[in-house]
């Protein structure tokens, strides 16, 4: 069976990099809104943030019926965009005014704040930073080892090609990733160092940085994905992660089939599933 794994891999080296994972949309929005962002907490409990309302939201994906409960709703804002988590139940959002139809902050309009769920009952919020040079400030993480200093990445004033690369902090080579899948949004890091990332007009695309490759697209029925995040549970990520989309889903994705895999182990089960490696 191993030899005959590994002859299925060679023979599919040049078909297309299209796969299918177990997907199930656990919410929709009925009012025509987008959702933009995501975060999950370690009570396994969503954040999600929408262009379409200034409302923090949360969601429970073991709910039977997940809904949106809204959070905080901040002022001076129509939109939220980038969340991430700076401290353990404290998450940064970026809040602005935005022209939906150029997609650009009204200067001057953004502002990071900050949620505390650790404090008993509503959670606090700080605003933290103004960012008055903001166009699109779409994505945030806190800078490793300092959470006081937190990166954002501005879609508008920025300039995205169709690539992903892996930048050194510190100074070094750019580490660029050619795609050319189309258009490539958020993305979060499994417990491999492998990324996956929100890729229009429907799709999940699966690199390892290590090894410089592209290892799998994932076909799925997602309506323009715009960003992912791995779930938690008792404070442990799963094998299961959430994507949001420009379409108001947000859906649950199994990716066991190709988590906590070695090299070689990753050639045989790609090779199965007809993948190029």
């Amino acid at each position: 069976m191993f030899w005959l794994t590994l002859t299925l891999n060679l023979l599919h080296l040049s078909a297309p990099a299209i796969a299918s994972l177990p997907t199930t949309v656990l919410f929709q929005t009925t009012d025509g809104s987008s959702l933009e962002n995501l975060a999950a907490r370690v009570s396994s409990e969503l954040l999600i943030t929408s262009t379409s309302f200034p409302t923090l939201f949360t969601l429970d994906p073991t709910a039977k019926n997940p809904t949106l409960t809204g959070v905080v709703t901040f002022p001076n804002a129509n939109a939220l965009l980038g969340i991430g988590e700076i401290r353990p139940d404290v998450f940064a959002v970026v809040a602005a005014e935005i022209n939906t139809t150029t997609l650009n902050a009204t200067p001057g309009s953004a502002f990071i704040w900050t949620v505390d769920f650790t404090v008993s009952g509503t959670p606090k919020t700080t605003q933290a930073a103004s960012i008055p040079q903001a166009g699109l400030a779409n994505g945030l993480c806190a800078l490793p080892g300092n959470p006081d200093v937190m990166l954002v990445a501005d879609s508008v004033l920025g300039v995205a090609w169709g690539t992903f690369s892996r930048i050194p902090l510190a100074g070094g080579t750019v580490q660029q990733f050619e795609t050319d899948l189309g258009l490539l949004d958020d993305f979060a890091l499994d417990g491999e160092g492998r990324a996956w990332l929100a890729t229009n007009p429907g799709s999940l695309t699966l690199i390892d940085p290590a090894r410089n490759v592209e290892l799998v697209v994932v076909n799925t029925t997602l309506n323009e994905p715009s960003s992912v995040a791995f779930g938690r549970v008792s404070g442990n990520v799963t094998t299961t992660f959430f994507v949001t989309t420009r379409g108001g889903q947000l859906a649950a994705v199994d990716t066991s089939g190709v988590m906590k895999l070695s090299a070689f182990e990753e050639l045989a089960v790609f090779g199965l599933l007809g993948i190029p490696h």
